[in-house]
C-alpha cells in the first residue's frame, strides 16, 4: 500500500501547474514523507525534499582578537638604506669592442659602362686600343736643367693635334695661357703639351725625397650645345690623338659634360662633380705625388678636382677597380714611374683658356 501511495505522491507532484497556482490545493504530510521513506527503502541513500534544509549546530565563527595588522607592520619590505647607484648597469653588449669604422678605407668607386651624356663609338674605342698596342708608351726621358727648369715653371706650349679641324683655332694670347676655339660637331681630339709638366727623372719623391704637385685650369667660355665639352687632365706620350684624357692607358681626366672622372678608363667613368661644368666656370685638375712608396719605383699618389676656385674633391690613383676596365693595363705610369703631360680633350663647338700660370689660376694648391 505504501508503494501505490509513493506512486501517488510522484504523480500529485509537479504533473499540473495547476496545482501550484490553486492556493486551496496542498500535498499531504504523510505522503510526502511517506514517498520519502520508500525512496530510501528502496535505492538507499537520502533524497532530497523540497522542504528547507535545517540549519547546522556549529556554533558561528567568532571575530579574531586585536585591531587589524598595521600597513608599517615589520613583516613588510623596506627600502634599502644607501642611496641608489649613480651610473647605469652595463649594457648588453659592448659595443665600445666594434672598431672605428673611420679608421676603415673608403669604399670603393664603381665605374659606370656609360657616360649619362655623350659617349665615343665602339669602333673608337677599339681603334684606340690597337693603336696603344701599336705604339707603346715612352720611357722616361732624362731632360736637361733648362727642360726642368721649364716644366718647373710651367713654361709649356699645347701641341695642336693632327685631327683638329682647320676652322678651330689654338692661339696664345699671352705667356702660359691658350685660347681654342672650335665650332660644332667637331671631332674627338686631345691636346698635349710639348714638355711633361711631371718629369719622372727629376721629380720622382723617391729620389728628391719631396712630394710633388702639379696643376692647371681651364676656364669656359663657350659650350655650343648639349654635345659639346672639354676634358682635361694628364697623359703619358704617346697618347691616341682622338681620345680624351682619361679614356686610355697611362692617363687620368675630368669631363665637363657629365662631370665624371676617368682613369684609363673608356667606359662610363665615375662620378666626380654633382652638375655638369657650363660656361663660365673654371676647372682645375691636379696630381699629388707623395713620398710614401709602394714599389721600388712607384708611390702613393692622389688626384683633385677644384671648381671655381674650391678643391671639390679627389680620388687615390690606386682605388679599387674593376680588373676589366681600361684593357687590363690598370693605373701603369701614373704613380710616378712614368712621365706625365698636360692633356686638354675636347669635342662639338667649344671656347676656353688654358691656364698654366699659378698668376691666371682661381685656386694655388700647396706645393706648386
Amino acid at each position: 500500500m505504501g508503494f501505490f501511495k509513493s506512486l501517488k505522491g510522484k504523480v500529485d507532484v509537479g504533473t499540473s501547474d495547476q496545482q501550484y497556482e490553486n492556493p486551496q490545493y496542498t500535498s499531504g504530510t504523510h505522503d510526502e514523507l511517506s514517498a520519502a521513506n520508500d525512496k530510501r527503502r528502496m535505492f538507499g541513500g537520502s533524497s532530497r525534499s523540497n522542504q528547507p534544509q535545517a540549519q547546522s549546530s556549529a556554533p558561528p565563527c567568532s571575530p579574531p582578537s586585536g585591531p587589524p595588522p598595521s600597513s608599517t607592520g615589520k613583516g613588510e619590505y623596506q627600502p634599502p638604506s644607501n642611496p641608489p647607484p649613480t651610473s647605469n648597469p652595463q649594457p648588453y653588449h659592448d659595443w665600445t669592442s666594434v672598431p672605428d669604422t673611420s679608421l676603415l678605407p673608403p669604399p670603393p668607386s664603381f665605374p659606370s659602362e656609360f657616360s649619362p651624356t655623350n659617349n665615343a663609338s665602339d669602333e673608337a674605342a677599339d681603334a684606340a686600343y690597337q693603336w696603344c698596342a701599336q705604339f707603346p708608351p715612352y720611357s722616361p726621358v732624362a731632360p736637361s736643367d733648362s727642360l726642368i727648369t721649364a716644366s718647373n715653371n710651367q713654361q709649356l706650349i699645347l701641341e695642336r693635334p693632327e685631327p683638329f679641324a682647320r676652322s678651330a683655332s689654338l692661339t696664345q694670347p699671352r705667356p702660359q695661357v691658350f685660347h681654342i676655339r672650335t665650332k660644332p660637331h667637331h671631332r674627338d681630339v686631345v691636346s698635349l703639351s710639348n714638355l711633361p709638366l711631371y718629369f719622372a727623372a727629376a721629380h720622382h719623391p723617391l729620389h728628391t725625397e719631396r712630394p710633388k704637385t702639379i696643376y692647371f685650369e681651364l676656364l669656359i667660355i663657350k659650350l655650343a650645345d648639349a654635345n659639346s665639352a672639354f676634358g682635361i687632365g694628364f697623359a703619358g706620350k704617346p697618347y691616341p690623338p682622338w681620345r680624351l684624357p682619361g679614356w686610355n692607358r697611362a692617363s687620368i681626366g675630368v669631363h665637363s659634360d657629365d662631370g665624371r672622372r676617368y682613369v684609363n678608363d673608356s667606359g662610363g667613368g665615375v662620378e666626380m662633380l654633382q652638375q655638369p661644368l657650363v660656361a663660365g666656370e673654371t676647372f682645375g685638375v691636379g696630381m699629388r705625388f707623395s713620398t710614401e712608396a709602394k714599389t721600388d719605383v712607384t708611390v702613393k699618389t692622389r688626384c683633385f678636382v677644384t671648381r671655381n676656385g674650391s678643391e671639390v674633391g679627389g680620388w687615390d690613383v690606386d682605388e679599387e677597380r674593376d680588373k676589366d676596365v681600361g684593357g687590363g693595363e690598370g693605373i701603369a705610369g701614373l704613380e710616378g714611374e712614368g712621365d706625365l703631360y698636360v692633356a686638354v680633350g675636347l669635342f662639338g663647338g667649344v671656347e676656353g683658356e688654358v691656364r698654366l700660370s699659378p698668376r691666371d689660376w682661381s685656386y694655388v694648391p700647396e706645393g706648386i
